[in-house]
């Protein structure tokens, strides 16, 4: 959306987003070629712990999340009722 804002040419746009995805994936398969074996040799001999440690990051991510939403967002929802400014009566007064 912020190419279009921009008024960013479309192809320049499609080619720079087509060629970061390219090294992406390319780099992720390198990756993956090289170390293959030992992460699966070493989450083998420790899924356990990996899992648990999976599992409390969700948790973790998850309570932040709510926190995030009941605690920020009604302050952000009081700051944004404040800024707006009551409709004038016909007498020129609030």
């Amino acid at each position: 959306m912020t190419a279009g804002v921009m008024h960013y040419p479309r192809r320049n746009f499609f080619s720079a987003l087509t060629t970061g995805r390219a090294v992406r994936f390319f780099a992720e398969a390198f990756l993956g070629r090289i170390y293959s074996r030992q992460m699966i040799s070493f989450l083998s001999k420790h899924y356990k712990p990996a899992m648990y440690a999976l599992i409390v990051l969700a948790v973790v991510a998850g309570i932040g999340a709510l926190i995030y939403y009941l605690w920020y967002r009604p302050r952000h929802a009081a700051k944004n009722d404040s800024k707006t400014v009551a409709p004038r009566t016909a007498s020129g007064t609030k």
